[in-house]
């Protein structure tokens, strides 16, 4: 028996805010020797401040608005509003935040525009100003799509962490970020070896623990391919 999909009717994901990152001055020093910064050293508050930037902008994005709900919850939400006997406004605003992106990016990808011409897809739909019609089409759209989509969902969060504090480490030493998980006797490990995956993964121990070296090993690959 398939499980119950709850659709968080009419949630948008920021219910509840993050806690802020503060690192002490013991994790501070300590990520400050392994980029050569001796304290006492106004760089080692440039690193603290750089540091809680990234962690805290993370901790706003991470699995919050859209990202808060899985594609379960998105497509039972958006199921529910095809059964209804009508869509309008007050049917739409009462998605979730997730299911409402699905819905809009359909909206937005439909041709020709259910908006009309030189009108904004999206001012229009809360507006109340889409036919039924098209406005069906698009949530049918967005149902497929998700039930196409297989696998875990894209940590677009991390990915970005990772690349800002990549740049950190790079802007700090004026060396170029390099990953490798080749530990001892040349054998390939989860944990990143180099002074960049290190530093990366030593930062990640105050913005979010709970996010394994393989991770981290593969947002680094990710940032050095992209950088070519």
């Amino acid at each position: 028996m398939p499980r119950k999909v709850d659709p968080r009717r009419g949630e948008d994901g920021y219910e509840k805010d993050p806690v802020p990152i503060t690192p002490g001055d013991a994790e501070v020093e300590a990520l400050a020797t392994m980029l050569g910064i001796d304290p006492p050293s106004s760089k080692v508050e440039e690193l603290r401040s750089a540091v809680i930037d990234i962690g805290n902008a993370y901790r706003r994005w991470k699995r919050r608005g859209a990202g808060a709900f899985d594609r379960a919850q998105a497509r039972r939400a958006l199921e529910e509003l095809l059964a209804a006997d009508r869509i309008d406004n007050a049917a739409v605003t009462a998605l979730n935040e997730r299911a409402l992106h699905c819905l809009l990016d359909s909206l937005l990808m439909a041709s020709p525009s259910p908006a009309g011409p030189g009108d904004c897809v999206t001012v229009a739909l809360f507006e109340d100003r889409i036919d039924e019609a098209p406005l069906r089409d698009a949530v049918r759209d967005a149902v497929a799509r998700l039930k196409a989509t297989k696998g875990p969902d894209r940590d677009g969060d991390l990915a970005w962490a990772v690349t800002e504090l990549c740049r950190l480490y790079e802007e700090m030493t004026g060396r170029p970020a390099t990953h490798s998980s080749k530990g001892e006797h040349m054998a390939y490990e989860q944990e990143p070896r180099s002074e960049a995956g290190r530093f990366v993964r030593e930062c990640f121990r105050s913005i979010d623990d709970g996010v394994g070296a393989a991770k981290i090993s593969r947002a680094m690959r990710h940032f050095i391919k992209g950088r070519g």
